[in-house]
């Protein structure tokens, strides 16, 4: 286990997109405020197989199970758009 704090995303759309950047850019920020460094652990998606700026493929997963059973995983975050059955607007 490492001293890292463990963040997971369900959602790696335009909102996912943006919080990606932020955690990226802001990485030293962060840590400093909290005490630890923040590592971006998954990211849930509907195609693993689309790369996502800011990820690396091993990061991403269509299985939510790999998200909830991730014991380096403290914060998990849902991005996912759409109201009720998805699909964006509400």
């Amino acid at each position: 286990m490492t001293d890292a704090i463990g963040v997971s995303l369900l959602g790696a759309g335009n909102v996912g997109a943006g919080v990606i950047r932020a955690l990226t850019a802001g990485s030293e920020r962060y840590s400093a405020a909290v005490g630890r460094p923040l590592e971006l652990r998954h990211a849930l998606v509907r195609d693993a197989s689309r790369p996502r700026e800011g990820l690396a493929p091993h990061q991403l997963t269509t299985d939510l199970d790999v998200v909830l059973g991730d014991d380096e995983t403290s914060i998990v975050v849902e991005l996912m758009g759409g109201g009720p059955g998805g699909g964006g607007g509400a």
